[in-house]
């Protein structure tokens, strides 16, 4: 019987053509290749990629005849169940007197189900279009929710332990609806704990199912499994090669090589199951089972879905560290942050500017929402023509700037109206006028004007997963359960830029990254640091923040480049008065106490040695509210909002609302504030904010904003 490829068919219909064959055999899960075959193969793509290739369709191939076992399985008990639907009452009774309670209740519930069908079924459907229609509604429910998916004794009719109903109450509060959670003690806890053994050897392959299943990062970068610590990326430069024909021979086609060194990260997904803990995630098992529909069975199981959920957001916050990511060695006796557990590609960028100078950004200042059109044609306009010309580039930057550009376009391109955010903007997703370059908008980059242009497949992201046995690791502990496993990701710039002289004619040439002059970190970036005990304070970027631990006096700090600002922020919960200390080295009015709160900010001289350029003594008041003063807020980044203008303006635009969210807006004593009425903001007319004590309450309510209340001066 042909298989039909899903994941893996571009592999499928490749390796047909790569080997001139009609068809690839498959034989026990398996695709069946020659020996010549795999060494065509591993020519083309090398012996580790090639590796990777065969295991992902082994795989495809191995979780295909899973589904249909499992579907094989369900067909059984429909037939079942359709053989019994002319029992007799006395036959049923019978049958009830001998079941357990559990298969008692699930008999009961598929006799029910069997009434309700034959009801169905002998109602006539009618001949109209909209007899017919309600019928599909009537049928909708059913179909989604009546179907006996389970068997009297395993939860979605798939035999195997971890979904077996007895001494599982779990499962037993899954199949009745039972609102009574489970207790969970020395008799559960072990089930659960072979259930999870079991559910990983049943499943070797779920890690990298649920890895693959993520929506992370943009589809059009370039991916690297099989990286366990580094890779290296000779990349050449060419001059310009072609010329007039002459009868002389003249070589051209200078070249340069610059190395770019990707390194992967090692990982750990940790996961600690205690009774209480048990209890909050059964509950919302339960409260989401019935909207699994078409699921895989790993996911609907107590086990499976605690596993997918643990690794969606350890994922999220991956994806997150491939961005903003900024390694620092973690104590073995602290819990590091999942930023700090990589180096992103933002660092990387920030790096190459800043530190290794091999790349040079364009002097373009800020973008706004009104120029933001011509400031990406400006910055266009500075990229060497035979680079731009190129296909399949992108400019990355905030989604706040892609929508931006979007509704900068919204009155002369195919345009779409978002209710929610009340704007009309463009559906293009490239740059006007040049469908070579997309306009990428780069997840968690946020608070940021910085922008970058380069191809897509030049950003590389790395991975390494372990063997398929050696996923996961589980362990007990009393009455407590845990599980880990371990992997690595990395991302990289496979290629850059060189570094030139000061006097080079061309200070772009040779690079094909290319930025403007915005800073790339938000100022609210820094990174956590731990006291080694050495009086070295090391810099993995210009802002520190003292960890709570800190005991150490700071006598010196590396990892600077002259011309750099850098900030120091102290910790009021230090146990001792840890100082940085006035010196040869770094040049203070006296030496800064970092049990203050406050912060230190150095510049680094063209000697190397750091000199005080100004400090506060005391951590800094949070504040709830944001401040604004422009014609558009952000509902997401706050809930009361401070106009804090010197001219006047018209408060017309209020984008990612979230039903039932109020936010509050204040004006100020210097310009006034005018709230303007529109589809969007549907309050009865216009209101003028004159002063600091006036305000505005909101609430968002199917797509638009509403007044909840006022205070106006008159």
């Amino acid at each position: 019987m042909k298989f039909n490829w899903i994941k893996m068919k571009s592999s499928y219909e490749w390796l047909k053509k790569t080997l001139a064959v009609e068809k690839i055999e498959v034989k026990d899960n398996e695709i069946v290749l020659s020996q010549d075959q795999r060494e065509k193969i591993e020519k083309e793509l090398g012996a580790e990629q090639s590796a990777i290739l065969f295991e992902k369709m082994n795989a495809e191939l191995k979780n295909s005849e899973q589904a249909t076992q499992a579907a094989t399985e369900l067909a059984a008990v429909l037939a079942e169940i359709n053989a019994d639907i002319n029992a007799t009452d006395e036959g049923a009774e019978n049958a009830e007197a001998t079941d357990t309670p559990i298969e008692a209740q699930a008999t009961a519930t598929i006799r029910r189900l069997q009434t309700e069908n034959a009801q169905m079924a002998s109602q006539p459907i009618g001949d109209s279009p909209e007899a017919i229609y309600q019928h599909a509604v009537n049928l909708a429910p059913y179909g989604a929710n009546a179907l006996p998916r389970h068997t009297a004794t395993h939860l979605f009719g798939e035999n195997v332990d971890y979904q077996a109903i007895a001494n599982r109450p779990w499962n037993q509060r899954a199949l009745s609806g039972s609102a009574s959670a489970t207790e969970w003690n020395k008799d559960n806890i072990p089930v659960l704990q072979g259930d999870l053994e079991h559910f990983v050897r049943q499943n070797p392959t779920v890690l990298v199912t649920f890895f693959n299943e993520f929506e992370g990062l943009p589809a059009e970068w370039s991916s690297t499994p099989g990286v366990k610590d580094r890779i290296t990326t000779a990349s050449i430069t060419f001059g310009e090669v072609t010329q007039a024909r002459s009868n002389t021979w003249g070589a051209k086609g200078g070249f340069k090589i610059s190395v770019e060194v990707g390194q992967v990260f090692a990982k750990k997904i940790d996961l600690e199951f205690s009774g209480t803990k048990l209890q909050t995630l059964e509950n919302t098992w339960l409260a989401n089972i019935h909207n699994m529909s078409g699921s895989h069975p790993w996911k609907m199981s107590f086990i499976g879905w605690i596993l997918s959920e643990a690794i969606k957001q350890r994922m999220l916050e991956d994806r997150n560290a491939q961005i903003n990511g900024i390694y620092v060695p973690t104590p073995d006796n602290r819990i590091g942050n999942a930023v700090n557990a990589q180096d992103g590609l933002l660092i990387q960028l920030y790096r190459a500017l800043h530190t290794r100078k091999i790349l040079r950004a364009f002097a373009l200042g800020a973008p706004t929402v009104e120029n933001i059109v011509d400031y990406v044609d400006r910055l266009i306009s500075l990229v060497p023509e035979e680079y731009i010309k190129l296909q399949s580039l992108e400019i990355g930057m905030a989604a706040k700037w892609k929508l931006a550009y979007q509704q900068a376009l919204g009155s002369s391109q195919v345009v779409v109206y978002e209710k929610d955010r009340g704007i009309f903007k463009s559906t293009i997703e490239h740059v006007k006028d040049r469908p070579n370059i997309k306009l990428q908008a780069v997840p968690d980059m946020v608070n940021s004007d910085f922008m970058y242009l380069t191809l897509s497949k030049n950003i590389d992201q790395l991975s390494y997963l372990p063997e398929e046995a050696n996923q996961f690791t589980i362990g007990h502990d009393k009455r407590d359960t845990w599980a880990f496993a371990d992997y690595k990701i990395g991302i990289r710039l496979q290629y850059i830029g060189i570094k030139l002289s000061k006097a080079h004619a061309n200070k772009y040439a040779d690079q094909v990254v290319f930025t403007n002059d915005m800073p790339i970190f938000g100022q609210d970036v820094s990174f956590p640091a731990y006291d080694n005990e050495s009086g070295v304070l090391k810099m993995y970027y210009t802002h520190a923040k003292i960890d709570k631990e800190f005991k150490t006096d700071i006598s010196e700090i590396t990892d600077v480049q002259p011309g750099q600002i850098i900030k120091i922020t102290g910790n009021t919960g230090l146990g001792v008065d840890a100082k940085v200390v006035n010196g040869a080295d770094i040049e203070l009015t006296s030496d800064f106490s970092l049990k203050s709160g406050g912060t230190l900010t150095l510049i680094v001289q063209a000697d190397g040695k750091l000199k005080e350029l100004k400090r506060t003594e005391s951590a800094p008041t949070i504040s709830d509210k944001v401040t604004f003063d422009n014609t558009a807020i952000d509902a997401a980044n706050a809930t009361e909002f401070v106009f804090d203008g010197a001219e006047a303006k018209a408060l017309g635009q209020i984008i990612n609302g979230v039903e039932g969210k109020q936010i509050t807006i204040y004006g100020n004593d210097t310009a006034e504030l005018t709230v303007s009425k529109n589809e969007q903001i549907a309050i009865a007319a216009n209101v003028v904010l004159k002063t600091a004590d006036d305000f505005i309450t909101l609430a968002f309510v199917e797509g638009a904003w509403y007044e909840v209340s006022k205070q106006v001066t008159p």
